[in-house]
C-alpha cells in the first residue's frame, strides 16, 4: 500500500527544494517522500540528507525517478522503496563555465562533493562523468533500494 506523501520532489534540487523540505518536516517524527527528479544541486541534496540526519527524522522515500543529486536524498531514506518501472542515474560532478579561476575554485567544491558521492555509491559501481543507469531490479540486487513495489 502507498502512503500519502508528506512531500513531493518531482523536479531539479535547489535551494527551494532545501526550505520546502524542512518546512514540511517541521514536527514530524516521520515522512514519507516521493522522490521524481533528475537531480539538480548537490550542495542542497547533501543539506537535506544532513537535515534528515541531525534531527532524528524516519524517511521513507518512494522513488520513481531517481538522478544525480537525488540519489543523495534516497541514501538518506530509512527506508526506500521503489516503483517497478523506476531508473536510477549516478555520475560524478563536474565544474561550469567560466573564468579560468572560478572554475577552479568551483572544481574544488565539486571535488569534495564527488569524494562524499563516492562514498555513499555502492562500491561495484566504477564512477565517472558518464551516466550510468539501473533499472529498480539492478538497484535492489546493489542494496540501493529496499524494495520494489
Amino acid at each position: 500500500k502507498i502512503p500519502e506523501f508528506n512531500i513531493k520532489i518531482k523536479s531539479n534540487i535547489d535551494e527551494w527544494t532545501l526550505l520546502s523540505f524542512i518546512d514540511s518536516c517541521k514536527g514530524k517524527k516521520e515522512i514519507n517522500v516521493l522522490l521524481h527528479s533528475l537531480g539538480g544541486d548537490a550542495e542542497s541534496a547533501w543539506s537535506i540528507a544532513e537535515y534528515v540526519r541531525l534531527s532524528g527524522i524516519k524517511m521513507n522515500v518512494y522513488c520513481s525517478r531517481v538522478e544525480s543529486a537525488a540519489i543523495i536524498i534516497l541514501w538518506a531514506a530509512k527506508n526506500k522503496y521503489s516503483f517497478k518501472h523506476c531508473s536510477f542515474m549516478y555520475h560524478l560532478g563536474v565544474a561550469g563555465e567560466g573564468k579560468l579561476e572560478d572554475y577552479e575554485k568551483h572544481q574544488k567544491k565539486i571535488d569534495y562533493f564527488n569524494e562524499l558521492y563516492r562514498k555513499i555509491t555502492p562500491k561495484n559501481i566504477k564512477l565517472n562523468h558518464k551516466p550510468i543507469y539501473l533499472t529498480a531490479k539492478e538497484a535492489l540486487k546493489l542494496k540501493i533500494i529496499t524494495k520494489i513495489l
